[in-house]
């Protein structure tokens, strides 16, 4: 008979995968890319996810200045919220 057990996941569904240790995933959260109080790029309209193999995600805010492709920052002084209907 197989045993039952409680685990948690993450709040902002990034994807990070299912913890025993409630702790692991609230420190987790504190610093996931997905967390809008981080202010970081999956969490901002000036991200642009590709859904080709051969392309990186971009910032089109910052393409030219910090070339931040591919490469999600956070604390970013450009970032504005998506709106949730995206």
């Amino acid at each position: 008979m197989p045993i039952e057990i409680k685990a948690y996941s993450c709040q902002y569904k990034c994807g990070w995968g299912v913890k025993v240790n409630r702790k692991t995933i609230e420190n987790h959260e504190k610093t996931c890319f997905s967390n809008p109080e981080r202010r970081a790029c999956r969490t901002c309209k000036n991200w642009v996810r590709t859904r080709h193999q051969d392309e990186d995600d971009y910032c089109t805010k910052y393409e030219d200045e910090r070339g931040s492709y591919g490469r999600p920052q956070h604390d970013c002084e450009g970032w504005e919220a998506k709106n949730r209907g995206n």
